[in-house]
This record gives structure tokens, sequence and C-alpha cells, in this order.
């Protein structure tokens, strides 16, 4: 007769099992953590980045006309002004002075800083997330603000430039009656239109309806600890269903 093995006692450190009905229960009531997506405004974001991409290879920024300017075709884009090579024919070709040089590189460096916070923007409100420091740049769009303002300023030096270009064409004209202007071009309306796309993605940031906050402790206590109090409550209830189903007691004479 064949006797049966002894089996080793459940020591401290053995994890406790869980029985099927817990499991079950626990899988009920896990549910996936809350996001707020931002869809059309990462997607003003988008719209944003794809203008300052294409406005920084864009060789149209200024048209130039009356002066002995005479650069590839009259038009003068801002992706001459990154390498020295072609910065010197400029200035040679009475195009441009020093100090316009100066002031477009920065409008070179302030677009791709507008790319940055535009693909910053893009990543916030793509992801939802919920913590606090999130929400509030989510919500208000402060860092598509920011992309609107580098916008704004890389237009208004290009405005300052051009009136320098147009000082130095009248100085420097073909002719004694030349009609020197100056005028803006594809470039420039590109980044106008990236900045008008930033004020979109801010809009549709602030203008959402949001359900209302509750105060900090209760808010930490939904993101922080939701799957822990739903997973001891699931328990709970598992095991009050264990109970109401135990088979009653045998009976003792």
């Amino acid at each position: 007769m064949s006797t049966p093995e002894a089996t080793s006692p459940a020591t401290p450190s053995d994890p406790p099992s869980v029985s099927p009905a817990v499991a079950a229960v626990r899988r009920r009531w896990r549910r996936p953590k809350r996001r707020e997506r931002n869809v059309a405004g990462a997607a003003f974001s988008v719209v944003v980045i794809a203008a300052l991409s294409t406005a920084l290879a864009e060789p149209r920024w200024f048209h130039v006309h009356g002066g002995k300017c005479q650069h590839t075709n009259e038009y003068i884009g801002v992706n001459l002004f990154l390498r020295e090579t072609t910065v010197q024919p400029l200035i040679d070709a009475y195009c441009v002075t020093e100090h316009a040089v100066l002031i477009l590189r920065i409008v070179v460096t302030l677009c791709m800083v507008a790319m940055v916070t535009s693909i910053t923007a893009f990543i916030i409100d793509i992801l939802g997330s919920m913590k606090k420091s999130w929400r509030i740049l989510r919500r208000n769009g402060i860092v598509s603000v920011l992309t609107v303002l580098l916008c704004v300023t890389v237009n208004g030096l290009c405005y300052w430039v051009s009136t320098m270009m147009y000082t130095l064409q009248h100085n420097h004209r073909i002719y004694a009656g030349s009609k020197v202007y100056v005028t803006f071009d594809v470039g420039y309306y590109l980044v106008a239109g990236a900045g008008s796309a930033a004020v979109m993605a801010v809009a549709c940031g602030l203008l959402r309806r949001y359900p209302p906050d509750d105060d900090d402790q209760s808010d930490g206590l939904m993101l922080m600890d939701n799957d822990e109090l739903d997973f001891w409550r699931g328990v709970e209830y598992a095991a009050m269903m264990e109970r109401q189903q135990a088979p009653p007691p045998a009976y003792a004479p």
C-alpha cells in the first residue's frame, strides 16, 4: 500500500496563492490609465513642423529689384547664410550688409528653435499624460505659444532686414531713375502660416472642455493608487462571494 508523499509546509517567504475567483475579479476591475490626448493640437503641430522645414529649404524669402543685386534672379533665401562661401558673394553684389547677415542667421536659429518647440508640443499632445505638469502645458498650450512668439519674432526680423536691403539697393541703383523695391516671398509667408497653425494648436487646447479637476490629494490617489485600490476591492468582493458559496458544515449529532 503506497503512502502519500509528505508535503513541505509553506514558509512565510512563499507567495500567497490567488484563487481563480480573485484572479477573475482582478482582471475585471483592472482598467487602463486615463489619457487626455489633444489630437487636433498635435495635427496642427505637425503642420507647423512641415511649414518651418519647407521655409528653411525655400530659396525665395526676399525679392530684390532695382539695385545692383542680381543674385539668383533677384531672389534671396535664408539658406544662403548658413555657409561663408555663399555669404560673401551676396555682400560683394550689394545684396545685404554684414549686419543683415547676422540678423538672418538669427532668423535661421529661431526657425530651428520653433521646430523643436513644435515637436515638443506634438509629443505632449499625443501622449496625453495626466501628470499635473503635463496637463498644465497641454491644456494651456504653453509650448505652442512659444512657437507663435518665435514665428512673430522671425517675421519682425525679416521686416527689419528688408528695410536694410531697400536702403542698400536705393543707394546702389543701376540707373538714377530706377524703381527700387524689396518684397517678401514664399519663405516669409510659410513662417507666417506656421505661426497661424500654432495659434490654432493653442486654441484646440484652450477651447476644449475638460472634466472638473478634484483637489490635489484626490487627484494623486486617482493617478498613483487607482490600480491598487481596485485590486483590493476586487479581492474583498471575491472573498465575500467565496463565503457565500461555501457549503454548510457537516451535521454533527
